[in-house]
């Protein structure tokens, strides 16, 4: 996106205005100094091509927030509201008279005033811009918005100071070309409007240090709208623009990736959609996806340099087909790559015998493999007259889109950008971004392994190095010796990064139990002799395996090999010994090293919240204390599955994930333990049975499902979990869950559904129970507040809860109110029952001998009434008020 300078300048005196927000004593005239802001127009700016109608002379409303040194708003002075500074051909003044030896914080935020209503959200006390991308449709430029922020400015004198204010967005184009226009109206279609589906952007922006947050990784779809009537030009080339976006997408001076899917319509409707995944944005710059989008070839060009603001660049999708370089440089034995058809030439090459030893292939370009079947640079480890031999010297750019898939012929081959190097190659300075290699196999173990950059390095040999090699948002599946940057073998490989990897080793489960789904690793999978692993690091990472896997490497010998400064962030390790199961094996996963077969690992290499798990059984897995639910078919057994792999791992806090479907509580296997089961909704139900209640002892936490109690009508049975420390519920829908056992008992947003005559729960000795913002149905009769102990103080507090009877078909004489508090036990039990902000009270008995009555909408029936309370230690407290005791 093209950058657009808008500076924020002028000198202008401004009152100033006194605010306790600054706690500051009342000056005399001379503390006041005069602080001013001059704006000027940024002439380099003027140099860059701009895409849109306002080019910013539209951001015409600016507000200035001022802060005093701890943060606080100080309203008074500050331009915001209705006291708004209005912009002039991008050029303002403001100017405060502040307090000398005060230090001050300045927020800019410009825009046009009539942005779409509830689109962007100013608030100067929470120091944030939001975005609120359910009420912006597509090709919105009323959006433009600049701004900027000036921080500790300490006052000590008159200041003079330009500010110059910039976009926060992304902008993000579509063009299509001229041709491929024409060609869409010569077949009958005519685009008229266009809508965008994106994720992975952000929607907060803090005004005081330009940070971001609040992403959204679903799906936000910005409605149609009329195409823009402008032109896109990119590289002095002129495109027919289909869509014009401002996204917010990350800090200051990072890029990041997101999927932005183009919907084209016409006057009949939705014509189709193109999907764009892994986009480059970043802020203030111009993102381009142009080429043939309507007609049947679609080709699309992302345009964007991180380092340079000046720079529109186009990236070529590959066909598939490979061309010979234009140009080589005989001298220097140096092999120019510019496009992906060269690149795949060099795969020909070296498949024809061409191991280019002492030659240099240096990548000139940027280039996108576009997802087309890719074949390995050299096939074979054990192939050295095959096998890639030279140096390619990546010149830090990136290669995106690459495709490796050798299932449809399985013979054991390794797999990659390069399949097999040896000699004293070299792999240096570049990216691949958006991977996805894939190599099942059949057949004895060989020595070609499965990764990102290379199948196998350096078998046999120790030449071969990698270095300065970053892989991003990469999916890798094989069978064994699996890994993010190398699958198999020795040579050095440093300064590499791994992000956002998937990996997995499944077993093929037809050779037996040897090197099947096993070493696996973030930056390698198998050490096989000296090799130097070092100040590598690995980040938002997923593996998978049998067994001999970690973040770093799979499995090595540390006597031999060297693994020192490399760090492993943000994972999680999973053992998986069921998928092609041949037995049980021992784990060996491990955050930096999984197998270590000699030596020690170096105290150099870190770790950071890396989890290791594993698949429980089928449809059950675990990453660290975090159980996940998968397969509805294992309902019955799934919790007690979870609760005895529990108890064999020493688990005593553990979280159950359940999917939609119908669940069984069992009895617990573990005593004086904490346990959360959460669950999708409520299309996740968990049957609570008599034979599951006794929790000895333990935390539970119950959240987004039903709980279904006994269906027994018996008001003596036990319909609840008792001998509990604690129990909390979130978003729960109770049916036929009667009792509530624990000392501490929380409910918040829970709703109670009683179809037959009974409580719809019953506090039953808590000492402690609070329900917040609940809704209780029933039938004749809600809540009972029963004690059992005299020597117990008891509390039950009701806040902003809903209590609603059906009373058709029972008995006039065991109709009750709302909540009914029993205190005819001998032992009687000292209860405080608080009642606040009541929603409603509808259908209930309006006689009892206690309690209110109310006859407006809202409150049909008496609230509470006190059972047989004579000489009772019961207090009620209706909003705070302390109700007088008649019974």
């Amino acid at each position: 996106m093209k950058k657009l300078g808008l500076i924020l300048a002028a000198a202008f005196p401004l009152l100033f205005a006194a605010c306790s927000e600054d706690n500051h004593n009342i000056p005399g005239e001379d503390d006041f100094v005069n602080v001013s802001f001059s704006t000027m127009l940024d002439q380099s700016a003027m140099t860059r091509g701009v895409t849109g109608e306002s080019n910013g002379t539209k951001a015409t409303k600016l507000y200035v927030a001022v802060y005093n040194a701890s943060g606080n708003l100080i309203s008074g002075i500050s331009k915001i509201d209705n006291n708004t500074v209005t912009m002039d051909e991008k050029a303002a003044s403001v100017s405060f008279q502040l307090v000398k030896g005060q230090t001050y914080n300045f927020a800019f935020w410009a825009q046009n005033p009539e942005a779409t209503t509830g689109a962007l959200t100013f608030d100067a006390a929470a120091k944030t811009v939001t975005v609120d991308y359910t009420k912006i449709k597509a090709n919105d430029e009323s959006l433009d918005a600049f701004t900027a922020h000036v921080n500790n400015l300490t006052v000590t004198g008159p200041v003079t100071q330009n500010v110059t204010l910039k976009r926060p967005w992304a902008q993000l184009n579509y063009g299509t070309t001229s041709a491929d226009w024409d060609a869409a109206v010569a077949a009958g279609i005519t685009v008229t409007q266009s809508k965008v589906t994106v994720s992975n952007v952000y929607s907060t922006l803090n005004l005081l240090d330009g940070t971001v947050s609040d992403n959204t990784s679903t799906d936000i779809v910005l409605d149609a709208a009329n195409i823009p009537t402008h032109t896109l030009t990119v590289s002095s080339t002129d495109y027919k623009q289909l869509g014009l976006n401002y996204l917010l997408v990350g800090n200051e001076g990072e890029q990041g990736l997101i999927k932005a899917d183009l919907t084209v319509l016409n006057a009949a409707g939705e014509i189709n959609t193109l999907a764009f995944s892994n986009i480059p944005v970043q802020r203030n710059y111009r993102t381009n996806i142009i080429g043939d989008l309507l007609t049947s070839a679609v080709n699309f060009n992302v345009n964007i340099d991180p380092m340079y603001e000046d720079d529109d660049k186009v990236v070529e999708a590959w066909d598939g087909v490979a061309v010979a370089p234009e140009t080589t440089d005989p001298a220097d034995n140096i092999i120019h790559i510019t496009s992906a058809a060269e690149l795949a030439w060099v795969s020909e090459q070296v498949a024809g015998g061409n191991t280019f030893a002492g030659k240099t292939v240096q990548l000139d370009a940027d280039i996108n493999l576009n997802n087309q079947a890719w074949t390995p640079i050299g096939a074979d480890a054990d192939d050295a007259a095959h096998a890639f031999q030279g140096t390619f010297d990546g010149n830090n750019k990136t290669i995106s889109n690459l495709n490796v898939d050798l299932t449809a012929a399985p013979a054991y081959r390794s797999a990659g950008l390069f399949g097999a190097v040896r000699g004293s190659a070299v792999l240096k300075d570049f990216t691949v971004n958006g991977a996805t290699v894939k190599n099942i196999t059949t057949g004895s173990a060989t020595d070609n392994g499965t990764a990102v950059v290379v199948g196998s390095l350096s078998y046999n040999e120790t030449g071969g190095t990698i270095s300065n090699v970053t892989v991003k948002n990469a999916v890798v599946e094989g069978n064994r010796y699996v890994g993010g940057i190398a699958g198999y073998g020795a040579g050095t490989i440093t300064g590499c990064t791994v992000q956002g990897l998937t990996l997995t080793a499944t077993p093929d489960n037809l050779t037996g139990s040897y090197d099947n789904g096993d070493k696996a690793g973030g930056i390698i999978g198998y050490i096989n002799g000296a090799a130097s692993i070092t100040n590598n690091t690995v980040s938002d990472f997923t593996i998978k395996a049998y067994r001999d896997f970690g973040g770093i490497v799979g499995c090595g010998d540390l006597t031999t090999a060297t693994v020192t400064g490399n760090s492993a962030t943000n994972g999680t390790l999973t053992v998986d010994q069921f998928t092609n199961g041949y037995g049980t094996k021992t784990a060996n996963a491990g955050a930096i090293v999984g197998r270590i077969l000699g030596g020690s690992l170096d105290a150099s290499n870190t770790s950071d919240e890396v989890v290791i798990g594993e698949v429980v059984a089928a449809g059950i897995s675990r990453a660290g204390n975090i159980y996940t639910v998968t397969n509805t078919a294992v309902a019955n057994t799934a919790i007690a599955t979870v609760y005895t792999n529990a108890k064999n791992n020493s688990i005593t806090d553990y979280t159950v994930n359940l999917p939609a479907g119908e669940f069984v509580l069992p009895s617990i296997v573990q005593q004086n333990i904490t346990i959360r089961i959460a669950g999708a909704g409520d299309n996740t139900s968990l049957t609570v049975s008599g034979a599951s209640q006794a929790y000895y002892g333990c935390t539970v936490d119950f959240s987004n499902l039903t709980l279904i109690g006994d269906t027994d009508t018996d008001f003596t049975k036990n319909h609840g979990l008792f001998h509990l420390a604690k129990e909390t519920y979130t978003n729960v829908t109770f049916t036929k869950f009667r009792f509530f056992y624990a000392p501490e008992c929380t409910l918040d947003n829970c709703k109670f559904v009683q179809d037959v005559y009974d409580y719809s729960f019953c506090a039953y000795g808590t000492t402690t129970m609070t329900l917040n913002n609940c809704e209780i149905q029933c039938v004749g009769k809600a809540a009972k507040i029963y004690g059992v102990d005299s020597t117990r103080q008891s509390t039950v507090t009701f806040n902003g809860c809903t209590f609603t009877c059906d009373a058709s078909g029972t008995g006039r004489n065991d109709w009750k109110t709302a909540v009914e508090i029993d205190a005819r036990l001998a032992n009687n039990t000292p209860y405080t029952v608080n009642i606040n902000n009541t929603v409603s009270c509808i259908g209930f008995y309006t006689s009892e001998n206690t309690g209110i009555a109310k006859t407006d909408a809202n409150y049909q029936g008496t609230l509470y009434n006190v059972d047989n309370g004579s000489g009772s230690k019961i207090v009620v407290n209706i909003d705070s008020v302390q109700q007088t005791q008649s019974w």
